[in-house]
């Protein structure tokens, strides 16, 4: 299986964990978040990637950035656009569009797995996943609403590291100036 493929399971396993998929949601609405890019951050971290670089966060960003803009938040207005409550025609519409949507950020996740750096073998999961994904919310505004939210998602993964573990590994100050 192809990191890309693991990639893409991994982020339906841990979506579908309690609390992840709100907390998802409100990464991307309220604080402008790629969720792929957080997640993909987050397993390159538990996958053995030390703690990502700005130049490889910036290349991470920029597949982010193109991707998002020209495909999935066009393909996402659309599907918002058409209501779920409304006639049963445009409910199939509806459902195609998310369909096609979702396969989307399953290309997104191709190339963010491609561009990740080769692993290193760290063993400190929790620490790089961290690190990583906090490099990333620091160019986010704002990154004060970001933190709680991330601090459910990395709960959901790391389940055997407490809150105060957490905590401190998110505490990082961003390395990367924002773009």
């Amino acid at each position: 299986m192809t990191d890309a493929a693991r990639l893409w399971r991994w982020c339906g396993e841990v979506y579908r964990r309690l609390g992840v998929a709100e907390a998802c949601l409100r990464l991307q609405d309220e604080c402008g978040a790629d969720v792929n890019l957080a997640l993909t951050l987050i397993w390159g971290g538990s996958e053995g990637i030390s703690s990502i670089d700005a130049a490889a966060l910036s290349k991470l960003l920029d597949i982010s950035r193109n991707w998002q803009a020209q495909v999935v938040a066009p393909l996402r207005g659309v599907r918002r656009a058409l209501k779920p409550d409304t006639a049963a025609a445009t409910q199939a519409l509806r459902t195609q569009v998310k369909t096609i949507e979702l396969e989307a950020e399953r290309i997104e996740q191709e190339m963010l797995a491609a561009a990740l750096p080769t692993p290193s073998g760290s063993d400190r999961a929790l620490a790089s996943a961290a690190e990583n994904l906090s490099l990333y919310l620091h160019n986010l505004t704002p990154v004060n609403s970001a933190l709680p939210l991330a601090s459910i998602i990395l709960s959901a993964v790391f389940a055997d590291a407490t809150a105060e573990e957490i905590a401190a590994a998110l505490a990082k100050e961003g390395r990367a100036p924002r773009r």
